[in-house]
C-alpha cells in the first residue's frame, strides 16, 4: 500500500507530543462500562481495554506499513541527511500540529491509540464507500475530486477498470457495523470482541470533544493507492483531513487535483510494473517522486488539467508541503525541495511537448523519470 500522506500525520502527531505518552498496563474495564466526556480516568480505561483486546497494537501498526528490512540493508542504503536542505517544518505540518493544541496527555494517548488502530484507513479498504460518496469535511471537494478522477482515467493509457475511488471520513468511527467488520476482517477478532472494540472506539471518540465525533483532521490526514493484490483491491482513498489542511493554508483550489493525480500515478506504476521489489528509503523515494512526476505531467498537460503558470506554482507548493526528511524511513517520500524539483521537471516535459496534444505513453514517461532521477535527488545542502 502506497500511503503518500499517512506517514506525515503520524509523524507530526508523534513529534507534537504523542511519543511521550506511555503504553499503559492492560487493565480490562467491565464490559458495560461507559465513558464520560472529558473524564481522563474513563478515557484511559477505554485505551487500556482496547490494548488488552489488541495487545500487539504497535507491532501490528508497523507491519501494516512498508515491510522492514534488516539493519545492514538500511545502514548500507541510508541517505545522508547532511547532503540535503530540509526545513524544520512546512505550513501544512504547522497546521496539523496546531490541531493538537489543547489536548491533555490522556487525550493524546487516546489519539495515538486510534491512529495505531488506523480504523479509518482500514474502513476505506474493506467496506463499501458510503452512499453518496462525498469528499471533504462538508463535501466541498466532491466536484474537483470526481471530475479529476474521470480526467485521469481518460488521460493515462492503463486499464482503469476496477479502480475504486473512495472517501475517508472520521465519522465512520462511530458506525458500529462498519467498525465491527474492520475488526473482524483486519484484526481477526471474534464477533463479540469486534463488536466490543467497535463500541470502545466510538466511546473513545465521543469522550474527547475536540475529536468532533471522529471529524478530527488528524484521523483522516491521509491518501493512498492500493494494488489488485492488496486487501480491498485497486483503490484510491482521499481523506477529509488532508483536504481540509491544504484548504487551511490556501491551497484548496489545487491540492485535491494534485493529491489525486499522485495517487493515480501509483495506479499507473502498478499497471506498468514500475514499483520494483527493493525495500529501502531510496527505493521508496524513487516510487513517490515518480508518482509526483506522473501527477505534475497530468496537471500541466494541455490534454490533462491544463493548469497555467500560476496554478503550476500552486501545485508545486502542494508537493513541497508534503515532503519529508525521514532519510532512514522505509516510507521516505523525498525532501520538500526534491518533490518540488520533480514537479518542475514534469511540467517542463509537458510544456515542451510537440505537438502540445501528444501524451507520452506511461512506460516511456516512467523511463524518462528514472533517467532524470539522479539530477532530481542530487545533494543540495549549501
Amino acid at each position: 500500500m502506497r500511503r503518500a500522506i499517512a506517514s506525515v500525520a503520524l509523524g507530526v502527531a508523534l513529534t507534537a507530543g504523542l511519543s511521550a505518552v506511555p503504553a499503559q498496563a492492560a487493565t480490562v474495564a467491565p464490559a458495560g462500562s461507559a465513558i464520560l466526556a472529558g473524564d481522563s480516568a474513563d478515557i484511559q480505561s477505554a485505551v487500556d481495554e482496547i490494548r488488552a483486546l489488541v495487545p500487539d497494537l504497535e507491532s501490528r501498526a508497523a507491519a501494516a506499513g512498508v515491510p522492514a528490512s534488516d539493519a545492514v540493508q538500511v545502514v548500507r542504503q541510508l541517505i545522508n541527511p547532511g547532503d540535503y536542505d530540509c526545513p524544520a517544518s512546512t505550513p501544512l505540518q504547522d497546521w496539523l500540529r496546531g490541531t493538537l493544541q489543547g489536548l491533555n496527555q490522556q487525550q493524546l494517548g487516546a489519539a495515538l491509540t486510534l491512529l495505531l488502530l488506523d480504523v479509518v484507513t482500514w474502513d476505506s479498504r474493506v467496506n463499501d464507500p458510503q452512499d453518496p460518496a462525498v469528499y471533504g469535511p462538508a463535501g466541498e471537494f466532491t466536484i474537483p475530486v470526481t471530475h479529476t478522477f474521470k480526467d485521469l482515467r481518460r488521460f493515462w493509457d492503463i486499464d482503469s477498470n476496477g479502480v475504486l475511488l473512495v472517501p475517508m471520513h472520521g465519522s465512520v468511527m462511530v458506525d458500529k457495523a462498519r467498525m465491527t467488520r474492520v475488526f473482524q476482517v483486519v484484526y481477526g477478532a471474534s464477533a463479540a470482541n469486534a463488536a466490543r472494540l467497535a463500541d470502545l472506539v466510538a466511546q473513545l471518540v465521543r469522550s474527547v470533544p475536540q475529536f468532533n465525533g471522529g471529524d478530527f483532521p488528524l484521523f483522516t490526514f491521509n491518501s493512498y493507492a492500493t494494488s489488485a493484490e492488496e486487501l480491498g483491491g485497486r483503490r484510491i482513498a482521499m481523506g477529509d483531513g488532508v483536504l481540509a489542511g491544504y484548504a487551511a493554508i490556501g491551497l484548496g483550489d489545487v491540492a485535491p487535483q494534485a493529491i489525486l493525480a499522485h495517487e493515480y500515478g501509483h495506479q499507473v506504476q502498478f499497471a506498468d510494473d514500475l514499483i520494483g521489489s527493493e525495500t529501502s528509503p531510496e527505493a521508496s523515494r524513487r516510487v513517490e517522486l515518480m508518482a509526483d512526476a506522473f501527477s505534475a505531467y497530468f496537471l500541466s498537460h494541455a490534454r490533462g488539467a491544463a493548469m497555467q503558470t500560476k496554478r503550476v506554482t500552486q501545485f508545486l507548493g502542494v508537493y513541497y508541503n508534503v515532503g519529508d526528511c525521514g532519510f532512514a524511513s522505509l516510507s521516505h517520500h523525498g525532501t520538500p525541495a526534491q518533490r518540488q524539483r520533480t514537479g518542475e521537471w514534469a511540467y517542463s516535459v509537458a510544456d515542451s511537448a510537440r505537438p502540445q496534444g501528444f501524451i507520452l505513453p506511461s512506460p516511456t514517461f516512467g523511463r524518462m523519470f528514472d533517467a532524470e532521477l539522479p539530477v532530481l535527488v542530487a545533494p543540495d545542502a549549501s
